[in-house]
């Protein structure tokens, strides 16, 4: 599908316009933005989190882009969908569509897939891309490709030549027509299904045009905030492109809090702003000062409440502040000055039409309304520049003739809202009309359906709290609409104490966690009686979202597992440009300097400790830190809690403030540069995962993270690759193929069927290794190191707490039975020793390239029935019952619990992923791993495979006990010659009996 005239499938509603500047009057974004990186090709296109890409850089990835997308036929009208979060990447697609010449669709990560599905098929897209963060979507069906800042991982074959010049480089941009589409913008039609609205290169221009005037200029720092659905997300991207000014992404995390907001609003140095109503009305609540150092801000979406408005006035007045109101669909805002305190309720909202755009009142007959008669709200000028998607009716229902314009083929757009023209000439809006239909684009706002005078009356009454309640999510504070939202309202009020909820709150930033989304999910079962998966708690930004995915459940029930092999086979492509230099081989002397991350996770503090006791290196340590003495602090700290610190260390330690899920690992070019030619070995230890997040969450940080460590160890000078995963990274393969035995060798692709049924962790660590894989057959010197399951450090005695394995028996103890699963086979390692191996092994040059099982021998390892019987054995009685029995006895025991550390793990006890089994249910049978490579490298170091005798399970059980972390043992009183917590097995029906005895049940 084109979109455009030519071809009938949209209708063109341009009004034409002659005020353009001379060389926009023509040029279509793709030409003006070539043109601008050749004005100004050194300074900085777009900032994130420190990480830094110019308009040289930002050109030369876009052309690399649209020169892919020309292969795959996309030119003028050809629309190209884009699923991306805020990101330099995101960028880099939005310019490299355009230069191309096709239609720019934009699609929200965080949208319901059947709501994107809906979108992609609307304008009949076959070329999708993504960011390196999001997977291909299932539902997709055509070309798609891998957008990341400094390559097209999925079919770009170009470099980036460092020396080449902006102003001479050959260009692939394809030349259109300015009214053209450039854009298609989603709004809620009817029923809540996206509707498209095509937008025009005039109509963006117009708007970029209309901030020009306003004040942005080249050295703004504008503010990246804005997500598709919202008015303000082209003018923030075309705006600061157009003009050479520098885009600042502002990562979700930040614009979930409004201090945090506040800090780094002024610490970016931000001077231009654009937010949405509601998201200005919430920050003016908690955070009016915010704005105190900006430039330019302009309020888009909805009027202004008199209240928020006064607030940040007040406390906190930007230098221009500038409401917009239009809709969406008609690309076009009016504005009014709020430089000087609004004197009362009245002076907001009124609207007053910008440059050469016109307002006009109408009554029923169109014609215009006197002053002071209240009539309907019409728009005109150069902004309607568009037009509904495969909806002519709808177009025409919404743009009609302009019968009062000079110009031939003028348009007008009807608002459907309620105002009456002052004797000043602005315009003071009533609210909205309830004859009207709910136009493409248009967004609403608390009291839109509500007439002036009530809006007046609430904002008089109801308390500040009630009224603009802070929340920090993209769309407007409506209260709950549909039955199922209002239902899931109430949960969230019961489980998180808020009040109110509305429609576009997010259940985690409104104080929810691991454990309330479990809590949630378990309500919501018994709510709507419904097998909701429990990522979708997670999936789902907003209550909207989850009332429309309980709806769909409940309409059509869904199996749990989401991810599907294919789709992960085919997220593990190792970036083609990450392989090392013919040739070149790592340094055969020992390392001097060590690049190490997740130093402070459990095992990642001991790696560092051994690192630093066992070599000469400074160690060189990731962590997420806002600059390198916080994140020694952080270090100090993760250390310390384990008794490993010593300020000896201070000296040999080196904090790099960065992330793994960031574009360079969140380090700038030149530290990145730096530190590729300092570092002599790589050791990943932060490619830990989380039982609890699905996958697409832990994508980033995870496959991500991996892959751009693998590119750091081939740039500059090969570095040897260390690679901490998991003994559980082919899943349960015991019970799906019957293995008895886990070679060190054998296939990653053994576990590629399976995968779905897996858990986002196990899924995010099989794709790191598939790249690893692909990194060793490149010639990466990379090594595998296979933890088992850690319970704690044996050279103290002290247990990891949070370890599943103890979660798990304090909830059985409680309950005072446990699940009769056999078979299911235990690797139990202590921290100590699993990171001695890995020091051990990694420090010699002979073993890099190996795969090692870090687990105890065959023989030594127990299975869960046997874990428990060691608890029977200190004094707690246990009853072994049949699984759902034990599962309906635990879970009634702790669902009423806010805090037991076995609630977020329900869902992976409950939820049935196959043939009527849960996750948990699906380890029996697991196989033994073979350790030959261990043992083989470990035999000059003198130390064994990591062992765990029973004495120290033990050990750690009693230690959990005194610290409170598991029930005290009950006292074993003798009745009858006959000890109250022990029963005959022999008498117990099958599947039942008491667990006493060290026998396997």
């Amino acid at each position: 599908m084109r979109l455009g005239s030519g071809l009938g499938c949209v209708e063109s509603l341009e009004d034409r316009d002659a005020g353009l500047e001379e060389e926009r009057a023509t040029a279509t974004l793709g030409a003006l933005f070539e043109a601008q990186a050749a004005r100004t090709p050194d300074a900085v296109a777009v900032e994130l989190e420190g990480q830094t890409i110019t308009y040289r850089e930002l050109r030369h990835r876009a052309t690399c882009l649209a020169d892919e997308l020309r292969r795959l036929e996309v030119g003028p009208g050809v629309p190209v969908a884009l699923l991306a979060d805020r990101s330099i990447a995101e960028i880099i697609g939005i310019v490299g569509i355009l230069v191309a010449g096709g239609v720019h669709v934009p699609l929200d990560p965080s949208e319901p897939e059947e709501r994107l599905r809906h979108m992609v098929d609307q304008v009949e897209a076959k070329v999708l891309l993504s960011t390196s963060g999001h997977p291909m979507p299932s539902y997709f069906e055509g070309y798609h490709g891998v957008v990341d800042p400094g390559y097209l991982a999925e079919f770009s074959r170009h470099g980036i030549p460092p020396d080449d010049d902006p102003t001479t480089a050959a260009s692939v941009f394809v030349p259109g027509h300015i009214d053209n589409p450039a854009c298609v913008m989603f709004s809620p039609g009817a029923a809540g299904s996206p509707r498209g609205v095509a937008v025009s290169h005039r109509a963006i221009l117009r708007l970029v045009s209309e901030a020009r005037a306003s004040g942005l200029g080249r050295h703004d720092r504008v503010m990246l905030a804005s997500p598709p659905h919202h008015d303000a997300f082209l003018l923030e991207r075309w705006g600061a492109l157009l003009q050479g000014a520098r885009l600042v992404v502002m990562p979700q995390e930040t614009l979930l809090s409004a201090t945090a907001f506040r800090d780094a609003v002024r610490a970016a140095a931000i001077s231009v702003m654009f937010l949405s109503t509601a998201r200005f009305h919430a920050l003016s609540a908690q955070a009016p000062e915010a704005f105190d150092e900006v430039t330019l801000l302009v309020i888009n979406g909805a009027p202004l409440a008199p209240p928020a408005a006064q607030a940040v006035l007040r406390r906190g007045a930007p230098k221009r502040l500038l409401n917009g109101y239009g809709p969406a669909a008609t690309m076009l805002s009016t504005a009014c000055s709020l430089l000087g305190s609004p004197s009362g309720p009245r002076d907001l909202p009124r609207v007053e039409p910008l440059f050469d755009r016109r307002a006009y009142v109408l009554d029923e007959d169109l014609q215009v309304a006197p002053a002071g008669i209240p009539g309907e709200l019409y728009l005109t000028g150069d902004g309607p520049g568009l037009a509904s998607v495969r909806e002519p009716s709808l177009t025409a229902r919404c743009f009609s003739p302009d019968p009062f314009s000079t110009r031939p083929g003028g348009r007008m757009y009807r608002t459907g809202d309620h105002a009456r023209s002052l004797p000043d000439g602005t315009i003071e809006l009533l609210g909205r009309s309830s004859s009207s239909s709910e136009p493409p684009g248009q967004e609403r706002a608390p009291g839109r359906g509500t007439r002036g005078g009530d809006i007046d009356a609430l904002s008089s009454s109801a308390p500040s709290h009630h009224r603009w309640k802070p929340r920090g999510i993209e769309g407007e504070s409506e209260l709950p609409r549909t039955r199922t939202e209002q239902r899931l309202a109430r949960l969230w009020r019961e489980l998180l104490g808020v009040e109110p909820v509305f429609r576009q709150d997010a259940f985690f930033t409104l104080g929810g966690d691991a454990t309330m989304a479990a809590r949630l999910w378990l309500r919501i079962r018994k709510e709507f009686g419904t097998t909701l998966p429990c990522e979708s708690i997670y999936t789902s930004p907003t209550l909207e979202h989850l009332a429309r995915r309980v709806d769909d459940e409940q309409r059509s029930p869904r199996k749990v597992p989401s991810m599907t092999g294919g789709l992960l086979t085919h997220h593990a492509r190792l970036d083609p440009h990450i392989r090392p230099v013919p040739g070149v081989r790592p340094p055969a002397a020992m390392a001097k300097c060590i690049f190490l991350t997740g130093a402070t996770g459990y095992l990642g503090a001991f790696l560092l400790r051994d690192l630093v006791k066992n070599t000469d290196a400074e160690i060189h340590c990731l962590i997420r830190a806002t600059d390198a003495a916080h994140g020694l602090h952080l270090i100090e700290e993760a250390l310390d809690e384990h008794d490993l610190w010593s300020p000896s260390y201070r000296s040999r330690i080196v904090p790099v403030p960065g992330s793994l899920s960031g574009f360079r690992l969140g380090l700038d070019a030149e530290q990145l540069d730096e530190l590729s030619w300092k570092i002599d070995a790589i050791y990943h230890c932060g490619a830990e995962g989380d039982h609890l997040e699905p996958y697409f969450l832990q994508r980033a940080r995870i496959v991500g993270g991996t892959q751009e460590l693998l590119r750091l160890s081939c740039t500059s000078k090969l570095k040897p690759f260390h690679h901490v995963s998991t003994h559980s990274v082919f899943g349960p393969v015991g019970y799906f193929k019957g293995l008895s035995l886990l070679r060190e060798g054998d296939d990653l692709d053994l576990g590629a069927p399976i995968l779905s049924v897996g858990t986002g962790s196990q899924q995010s660590q099989w794709v790191a290794e598939k790249l690893i894989v692909a990194a060793r057959q490149r010639g990466l010197p990379v090594s595998v190191y296979r933890p088992g399951s850690i319970l704690g450090d044996a050279s103290r005695g002290v247990a990891h707490p949070n370890a599943f394995v103890f979660r798990l028996l304090g909830g059985c103890i409680e309950a005072g039975c446990v699940p009769d699963l056999p078979r299911m086979r235990q690797l139990f390692v202590s921290v100590d020793q699993v990171s001695a191996a890995i020091t051990a092994i990694s420090r010699d040059p002979s073993g890099w390239g190996g795969v090692y099982h870090l687990v105890p021998p065959a023989r030594k390892s127990v299975d869960l029935l046997q874990f428990f019987e060691l608890a029977a054995e200190m004094g707690h009685p246990l009853e072994r019952l049949p699984y759902a029995e034990w599962l309906e006895r635990v879970t009634r025991l702790i669902e009423p619990l806010p805090a037991h550390p076995l609630l977020p793990f329900l869902p992976m006890l409950i939820e049935q992923v196959h043939d009527g089994r849960s996750r948990l249910q699906l380890w029996e049978g697991t196989p033994a791993h073979d350790d030959t490579n261990t043992r083989t490298a470990l035999a000059s170091s003198g130390l064994p495979c990591p062992p765990l005798e029973l004495a120290d399970v033990r050990t750690y059980l009693a230690q959990l006990v005194r610290s409170g972390s598991l029930p005290p043992a009950q006292p074993r009183r003798v009745l009858g010659g006959r000890s109250e917590t022990s029963t005959s097995e022999d008498t117990a029906p099958p599947g039942r009996g008491r667990v006493a005895t060290l026998t396997p049940a």
